[in-house]
């Protein structure tokens, strides 16, 4: 049984203009929690119920491939970021040990978030993707987002 926040949710998420949302999973023939894509400005954000909490969900951006020969800038650019939004639900970023694409992650409490709070944690991830995109948040780090505001990365 789904949790009845993703649920309501999950509609709400469909009925968004803003945003265009389609469900990924079909709960009936998955035993994989159910998951969203929701495309903002160009960029693919999967949601997906954290099968260790039906209570939260993950929202999830893939960055690409960091280039070989960028590999530390990169890294110590997103380590610091992840160090300043690091908190009990905030956004950080990892690396997919297969693919060697950077991430970047958060969860959400379901009962504690909207589809308007989904689409704007959205657009920041979008953003960040397509700052890696032009530069791997290495030519100029006062365009990344500032952690310490109320309306970036916030706790949800």
């Amino acid at each position: 049984m789904l949790n009845a926040s993703f649920e309501q949710l999950k509609r709400d998420l469909l009925a968004e203009p803003s945003a265009t949302t389609t469900e990924m999973l079909d709960e009936d023939e998955s035993d994989a929690p159910p998951a969203l894509s929701i495309e903002v400005d160009g960029v693919p954000i999967t949601l997906a119920v954290l099968a260790s909490n039906e209570d939260e969900a993950m929202l999830c951006a893939d960055c690409g491939e960091i280039p070989a020969l960028q590999e530390t800038d990169v890294m110590r650019a997103v380590l610091d970021a992840s160090l300043l939004t690091y908190r009990d639900l905030g956004a950080t970023f990892c690396t997919n040990p297969v693919t060697r694409h950077l991430l970047l992650l958060g969860r959400v409490r379901l009962a504690e978030t909207s589809a308007q709070r989904i689409v704007e944690m959205a657009r920041q991830f979008a953003a960040a993707v397509n700052r890696f995109d032009q530069d791997h948040f290495i030519s100029d780090t006062s365009s990344l987002p500032d952690h310490g505001s109320a309306t970036t990365f916030e706790r949800v």
